[in-house]
């Protein structure tokens, strides 16, 4: 049966990630698309070092075997912020975001095929198919002109 919770959450996160998208475009016509990263990043940190610090914490066997996978997720937040900036003032939200959910999908279908993130998930007709239909997708919302 269909758990119906984890998809409205999903539903949910890419509303978030579209009014956030949206912010940092507007941001990053002002500050410039790195420094926006850079900022909402320190932002969001200062926030999470708040609640970390009346959670008291995280266990420090779990984070000394995780510390590299998060100081790289941080960095790669970077990256990835400053780059929705930088696409959603030229793109817009819509063919921006697009075009970012082709990319994660296109990565995911690697990781799940050559099983990187766990157990391999075999190349199905169906999957490549919903793939090539998301990249006409994202060139048919493409802003022209």
């Amino acid at each position: 049966m269909l758990q119906l919770f984890p998809i409205v959450l999903a539903l949910a996160t890419g509303a978030l990630i579209a009014v956030q998208s949206s912010w940092n475009g507007i941001a990053g016509k002002q500050l410039g698309a790195i420094n926006t990263g850079l900022l909402s990043l320190a932002a969001g940190g200062l926030v999470a070092m708040i609640i970390l610090l009346i959670r008291r914490g995280v266990a420090s066997d779990a984070l000394r075997s995780s510390v590299w996978y998060v100081i790289g997720a941080g960095v790669l937040g970077i990256v990835i912020l400053a780059s929705i900036s930088f696409v959603v003032q030229r793109a817009g939200v819509t063919a921006g975001l697009a075009g970012l959910i082709l990319g994660q999908l296109l990565v995911a279908f690697l990781i799940d095929t050559f099983g990187w993130g766990g157990t391999p998930i075999p190349v199905e007709t169906k999957r490549v198919i919903g793939l090539l239909l998301l990249g006409i997708a994202v060139y048919l919302v493409l802003p022209r002109g």
